[in-house]
């Protein structure tokens, strides 16, 4: 296939992609997870970053004394804020930089992924990893403090702006914009805040698969009414189609990862679900293995359900500009609502199965450059499946950009 020909293949709706018989799944909390590590292990009482990074480096010191032995951290059930109140901060929440417990591993384990949750800062990545190796994360909730996208319902609309009344409870769209914005060499702001239309039903918000995201710039309140908001648009292009009582999901993706790993190998996640921050990457690591983990959306407020799980997307394994990795397995996953991508393999090869996802903003898997992806039986419910085989995203429609970026910048990895 020449670049002249090559196309990006997307399938949409619900879908399985037979390779092989579909696995049933079961219930979560009974089927998961990582094997109890043979070794030395550490029982946390008190959760605290300052506890969690204490018995890291006592874990890497047992590693370094017994080469190839296996040693686990466990958290007792309950739910922990480690987001810096301590008064400890560094760059991330958890911190496994240069620790490689090879050829044994190291499991940071909770009591189950509905009893034990972490919440981490929202100024910081989550779990962060340079040089990381054989480390599994296992049977637990990594949560923010609050959500990072919110949703409303249209009232009117104008060529520059739409008005939209937000559940009470439900995050100021403000809010999103970050304080400190994010400038490009020419001295003009990057905005990654878009709106998006998403079918209301009495099962909850649905996505609509294809259709158009707009970028906007600001928020302000409009005086007289509960909490109703003037959204203001950046248009270059094609008007957005907007009715009153139509539902739009609102994003911004200016937080941090919920972890990121750089360099490395055989990181595990193994029954961990996510909410609020549900994006993560691998750079440069081979062997990742994600199994039988979830996103989920926030809870609903008052009644009311959230569209988004959050404002970005799921895992991402690999970036256009890296080096392919291989030995990558990722099963028995079910992701829901993610606002961007809920799947990134660039330059990734490995097994992809058994996974349920369901109402993404954009792609239930985006795959860029990886022949050797084995994409087995997955259930794709209003998601899609994008292939790029050449240098552009076509079909990925942003009303509000003239051109679209260099390939660099669609997976941002600097933040």
């Amino acid at each position: 296939m020449n670049r002249r020909t090559a196309r990006l293949a997307i399938i949409g709706a619900v879908i399985a992609i037979p390779v092989a018989a579909a696995t049933q799944l079961t219930n979560r909390e009974t089927r998961t997870t990582a094997p109890a590590a043979a070794g030395s292990s550490r029982q946390l009482t008190t959760v605290t970053q300052a506890s969690i990074a204490a018995a890291v480096r006592d874990a890497r010191a047992a590693l370094q004394r017994s080469p190839g032995s296996s040693y686990t951290i466990r958290l007792p059930a309950g739910t922990f804020d480690i987001s810096g109140l301590d008064g400890t901060t560094g760059g991330a929440s958890i911190d496994l930089s240069r620790l490689d417990a090879c050829p044994g591993t190291l499991t940071i384990a909770g009591a189950g992924m509905t009893r034990t949750t972490i919440v981490t800062d929202d100024r910081l990545v989550g779990i962060s990893g340079r040089q990381t190796s054989c480390v599994t994360i296992a049977d637990l909730t990594m949560s923010r403090r609050k959500p990072d996208a919110t949703q409303g319902v249209v009232v009117s609309s104008t060529p520059e702006s739409v008005t939209l009344d937000v559940p009470q409870g439900f995050p100021d769209p403000a809010s999103l914009v970050p304080e400190e914005r994010v400038v490009n060499r020419q001295g003009r702001e990057t905005i990654r805040r878009y709106l998006k239309k998403y079918a209301q039903t009495p099962a909850g918000p649905q996505a609509i698969p294809g259709r158009t995201q707009v970028m906007w710039q600001s928020a302000t309140r409009v005086p007289g009414a509960a909490n109703r908001w003037r959204i203001d648009l950046v248009i270059r292009g094609r008007m957005p189609d907007y009715r009153p009582g139509e539902l739009l999901g609102i994003k911004s993706k200016n937080g941090f990862d919920a972890y990121r790993f750089v360099g490395g190998q055989k990181i595990t996640f193994s029954g961990v679900r996510w909410m609020m921050e549900t994006r993560g990457v691998f750079r440069r690591v081979n062997n990742v293995t994600i199994q039988n983990c979830s996103i989920v959306r926030p809870a609903p407020i008052n009644g009311v359900r959230f569209a988004m799980a959050s404002s970005t997307g799921g895992p991402q394994i690999g970036q256009p500009t890296d080096p392919m990795t291989e030995g990558h397995v990722v099963t028995g996953n079910e992701f829901e609502g993610t606002g961007d991508d809920a799947l990134l393999f660039a330059h990734a090869n490995g097994v992809v199965r058994d996974n349920r996802i369901s109402d993404t903003w954009g792609s239930a898997m985006r795959i860029y450059e990886s022949p050797g992806l084995q994409v087995g039986t997955n259930m794709l419910t209003r998601s899609l499946i994008l292939r790029e085989a050449d240098d552009k995203l076509e079909g990925d429609r942003n009303v509000g950009r003239r051109s679209r970026p260099p390939r660099a910048d669609l997976y941002p990895d600097d933040r």
